[in-house]
């Protein structure tokens, strides 16, 4: 009888933490690929990052303690995973922990496979000495890669990277709710109201944290209004960074800027995404980007794809957004003001947006990914 490797193929699923914004695809791992989870209760760098509520999650199992010594990663309770009955793993791979090497090599000795789930090797990266062989030598061990982005994929092989069977995963959010609203009728006329004119809506939905550099933003907006081209700007979240942005207005164009604070509620959010005309994100993009193509929203941000994040890989330029030279604020200025030139006709970028999210960006087609691996290996 003919093996049915995505239900025959008991997998594990063992991962650094659940950040509540991938829900969507663990939920779906779990119905369709029966996968059970593992998660560490902690990240190591940060603590900002709101958790899954696992009680939505019917296939959770339970949470692994991490615990650091100097750069090493202790995940307690991983290497007894390898003797439970699972026939494949899919894992966040750190080649730092003691207890991922003797994992890998309990897998290998019963016979097990093990995929890892990461960002890859991006295009330019170059390093050497002990860390780099170290890393090399733990990737060659994973049976397979899910490869956040085809740059980095396509780099690994190019110089030769040992990580066998990699495929692109790409990246989601919670495209379901996005596709219910979609159905909706989003036009507001929210900006209007609260600015009191039609200027073109330039936003930002995300952490306001310096790595971002949200203030080119702001220094962009001023060379526009120099040029005689207004913009609104605005601003959804909250951070570190609030304060500073704000006093990096030039006083009398508080008028064009909206603080609007952190927004959870996703259809609040869809009527703002969706009535907006660019999302600019000067520092690296992120699941900003996947979050405005959601909505139809295009997105700005920078050309530097050795430090960019693989989601940029969304964004087509002149159709679902563009590129500006990293750190030059002339030439993002010169971006938004290219845009708006171009006479770009709002609903059909919108449709652009949508083709890209319903073609790659979404759940259902990472678990088409995952099936193809599973049926790869199982």
């Amino acid at each position: 009888m003919e093996k049915k490797y995505y239900k025959d193929c008991k997998v594990c699923g063992i991962f650094n933490f659940a950040p509540h914004y991938r829900l969507p695809i663990f939920k779906l791992m779990g119905e369709e690929l029966g996968v059970d989870f593992y998660f560490c209760d902690k990240l190591s760098y940060t603590d900002s990052i709101k958790k899954v509520d696992y009680s939505q999650l019917p296939t959770f199992k339970r949470e692994l303690k991490l615990k650091k010594i100097r750069s090493r990663s202790i995940w307690s309770g991983m290497l007894i995973l390898a003797f439970k009955p699972y026939d494949m793993y899919i894992i966040t791979p750190d080649y730092r922990s003691p207890s991922q090497w003797l994992f890998l090599l309990a897998c290998k000795l019963l016979g097990k496979k093990v995929v890892g789930w990461w960002h890859g090797i991006a295009p330019g990266y170059k390093a050497s000495g002990r860390e780099w062989t170290q890393k090399k030598i733990f990737h060659k061990h994973l049976s397979g890669s899910f490869i956040y982005g085809d740059k980095a994929r396509e780099y690994m092989d190019e110089i030769g990277y040992p990580s066998k069977n990699k495929l692109t995963i790409y990246n989601s959010l919670d495209y379901e709710t996005s596709l219910t609203n979609r159905k909706k009728d989003l036009s507001s006329s929210v900006y209007r109201e609260y600015f009191g004119n039609n200027n073109p809506v330039l936003l930002f939905i995300g952490r306001l944290t310096k790595i971002k550099k949200l203030d080119m933003v702001i220094l962009a907006h001023q060379m526009l209004l120099e040029r005689g081209i207004k913009t609104n700007v605005v601003f959804i979240g909250s951070g570190d960074e609030e304060d500073v942005l704000k006093k990096c207005i030039k006083q009398g164009n508080e008028k064009y800027f909206w603080f609007k604070g952190p927004v959870y509620n996703e259809d609040e959010i869809s009527t703002l995404l969706y009535n907006a005309d660019l999302c600019v994100s000067p520092g690296n993009v992120g699941l900003t980007a996947i979050h405005a193509l959601y909505y139809g929203l295009p997105t700005i941000t920078n050309d530097n794809f050795l430090t960019q994040m693989p989601e940029h890989e969304c964004i087509i330029p002149g159709e679902t957004g563009d590129f500006f030279e990293d750190g030059n604020k002339e030439s993002l200025a010169t971006k938004i003001e290219k845009w708006f030139a171009t006479c770009h006709n709002r609903q059909q970028v919108r449709e652009k947006c949508y083709k890209v999210a319903d073609s790659t960006f979404n759940p259902y087609r990472q678990i088409e990914i995952m099936k193809e691996m599973i049926k790869k290996l199982c």
